[in-house]
């Protein structure tokens, strides 16, 4: 019941605003974001492939000094990608390491990504403290691609609804460039960012598409304030209309 009440107060806080992005993407799989394990290891395939690109750029590569890693994968220079929360430790250590190492090689929005990476791999963490909390657990390095065929392990793993908001966003975004955002709060106030260079001319679809999404996106909003703001009145008013039944 608390985990419930949690979730519905998380839901209601996320309806406190709206946030819309824009991104061009190379490729498109047009598919439902699979269940939590097997999505957290899409999200780490992408994290470790941009990772393992720019740390070579920036000679930050793993070795001998990274601590966190075992020794198969100093010599590998890749992490053993497994959905639990060793894999986003080291990812959130590796992005810092590739940040900290980059002396003006990395343009602005890679780094704007790998910044992406850390973050996201920290919620990651974080989802799985929670998890260990409710009584999840799952043998170190047992949740592979490979292990993944076993459907009970896909089921083992119960995200809230809260939760599950957030790793389908970062799910989604991946590691693309985000081209255009949109925030909009319930109070009316509003904020969009475009990247430079993409404010010409020339980006004019590309404006028309991102308002018509904003556009999508309110409509949607407020059936969703107006059903969640019906379901609390209705559920106060049989609560209490059954205090004074006789």
């Amino acid at each position: 019941m608390a985990d419930f009440k949690n979730s519905v107060k998380s839901i209601a806080k996320d309806l406190l605003h709206i946030e819309v992005n824009t991104i061009v993407s190379s490729g498109l799989t047009a598919r439902k974001m699979p269940a939590p394990p097997d999505a957290m290891l899409d999200i780490a395939e992408k994290y470790q492939r941009l990772l393992s690109d720019t740390a070579g750029d920036v000679g930050a590569g793993l070795g001998e000094g990274d601590g966190f890693l075992g020794d198969d994968e100093k010599r590998a220079g890749r992490i053993l990608l497994s959905a639990e929360e060793s894999t986003f430790f080291k990812l959130r250590k590796w992005g810092s390491k590739v940040l900290a190492a980059d002396r003006g090689v990395l343009s602005e929005e890679t780094r704007i990504v790998i910044d992406r990476i850390r973050r996201n791999s920290g919620r990651i963490e974080r989802i799985f403290a929670a998890l260990a909390e409710r009584g999840y657990s799952a043998e170190p390095r047992t949740m592979t691609r490979d292990d993944l065929k076993d459907a009970t392990k896909l089921s083992a793993m119960e995200l809230l609804p809260d939760e599950m908001t957030a790793l389908r966003k970062i799910w989604e975004v991946g590691t693309e460039r985000v081209l255009m955002q949109s925030v909009i709060q319930i109070d009316g106030d509003a904020m969009t960012r475009i990247r430079a260079g993409r404010e010409t001319e020339n980006d004019k679809t590309l404006h028309l598409m991102h308002g018509e999404t904003v556009k999508t996106s309110l409509e949607y909003w407020q059936f969703l304030v107006k059903t969640l703001t019906n379901f609390v009145s209705s559920t106060i008013a049989s609560l209490w209309g059954g205090l004074f039944k006789p």
